[in-house]
């Protein structure tokens, strides 16, 4: 049984892997049709959008998704009923929300505002609640323990979208508008949202749903923890650019470049582990749980420290061919990046076993702590000894924190938090 439990699992964050991929190479493939069909400025308006639409989108999975994969492992009653109510809720949520941005757009077009950018924020809007949709139906694969459902769906997506852009540049005679970019992007998850109705059988409904108010707790440290994560993440490197100057954010880049497939590893199977350690802990209990989720971020931790190794020792001509001149110069900044990955590897696997062990409130209120501590000490190392000693200062944040979900694990979320006592006003939103 456990030798046929372990080939499961590693199956499973395979395909993790491979969802995380064929987004990443989407939206990789789609910006650079964008950038080759339209105007530097389109493209530009373009690539905003295309930021603040994803980073919408995962600020609804942290309220809706995550808190269905959470409770997923539940009576199986319970599970079909969430299934239904959280995508009901995100139909009308974001149905909502869309409409308020298309009506501003609206509103700016008369305004005198730029046409093309108040026609780009109406489809924006109007394209929100589809991007939610096509999100929540692939971690409603996730919870119902299908994660290859969810990587067709992610496939029929990136397909669908480069094949609508290749037809638009095939018919087109000019640079395209910022907002057919967008409309072509976004177009290509109608068959995705069409196949996981159709190969799940979900129906879509634009209904009242209690959702947010039955599970706020849980869904409000969710949303909390995802905020001060992507809040943290962008300061830190907006204070390392100011700080170091365009020259040594310019090295960061380029071996950031180098490294971009170590984030897929992480996204992907974080994606695929919560699920599993969802389930792990309704059956197996919340030691069997933590033990799964150091053997995966200590497993995957290595293997990435291993992969910036060789992209240390890559050959000069090699990794200038995809990045450029001045390899030698981005060497020294490319061991702060590995141990950065490693460490957010191993902390974010650490981070679900709090999760999945009722430990979120803790979890969020120590991430209250720690955002602003980790920020103030890259900010003073970067502005004492330069950007690679700010890019080590980030590497050792991500140290710490991984220490603190450690101990908090260790201790069973007992931990006091310095010089802040609750300051998430109270959470045991894991127990929803």
């Amino acid at each position: 049984m456990r030798p046929l439990l372990r080939r499961g699992v590693a199956g499973r964050l395979v395909l993790g892997l491979g969802d995380a991929a064929v987004a990443s190479i989407g939206n990789l493939g789609v910006s650079i049709l964008a950038a080759r069909s339209t105007s530097l400025h389109e493209f530009g308006v373009f690539a905003t959008t295309m930021l603040i639409l994803i980073l919408a989108t995962l600020l609804s999975r942290a309220a809706h998704g995550d808190v269905l994969v959470l409770r997923s492992a539940g009576d199986r009653e319970d599970v079909v009923t969430d299934l239904r109510y959280s995508l009901a809720s995100v139909v009308s949520i974001t149905s909502v929300v869309g409409g308020v941005i298309a009506t501003a757009g609206l509103v700016l077009l008369p305004l005198g505002v730029d046409p093309g950018l108040a026609l780009t924020v109406v489809v924006a809007g109007a394209a929100l609640p589809l991007l939610c949709v096509q999100d929540h139906l692939r971690w409603i694969e996730y919870a119902r323990g299908a994660p290859s459902r969810a990587l067709v769906n992610n496939l029929i997506w990136t397909v669908a979208s480069i094949v609508l852009f290749l037809i638009a540049q095939g018919v087109g005679d000019g640079p395209l508008p910022a907002a057919v970019c967008v409309l072509l992007w976004v177009g290509g998850a109608v068959p995705a949202v069409v196949f996981a109705g159709v190969r799940g059988r979900i129906s879509l409904r634009f209904s009242r749903s209690e959702w947010l108010r039955s599970h706020r707790g849980l869904a409000g440290n969710l949303v909390l923890d995802f905020s001060l994560t992507q809040a943290t993440a962008q300061a830190a490197t907006l204070v390392v650019a100011a700080l170091a100057g365009p020259l040594e954010m310019a090295f960061i880049r380029k071996g950031q470049i180098w490294l971009g497939p170590a984030t897929v590893a992480i996204t992907g199977l974080l994606a695929a582990l919560q699920p599993l350690l969802a389930r792990r802990t309704a059956t197996h209990g919340n030691r069997s749980t933590v033990r799964l989720a150091a053997g995966v971020g200590l497993a995957a931790g290595a293997g990435l420290l291993a992969y910036g190794g060789l992209v240390v020792w890559l050959p000069e001509t090699l990794a200038e061919a995809v990045v450029g001149p001045g390899w030698a110069d981005v060497r020294p900044y490319l061991w702060p990046l590995a141990v950065q990955a490693a460490a957010g590897m191993l902390g974010g696997c650490l981070g679900l076993a709090l999760r999945t062990t009722g430990q979120i409130g803790a979890q969020v209120r120590w991430r209250l702590f720690l955002a602003p501590v980790s920020l103030g000490i890259v900010t003073l190392v970067t502005a004492v000894a330069g950007g690679r000693a700010g890019m080590w200062a980030l590497a050792g944040g991500g140290l710490l924190t991984t220490a603190a979900w450690a101990l908090l694990l260790r201790r069973g979320g007992s931990v006091p938090v310095p010089l802040a006592a609750d300051a998430s006003g109270g959470g045991g939103g894991g127990h929803e």
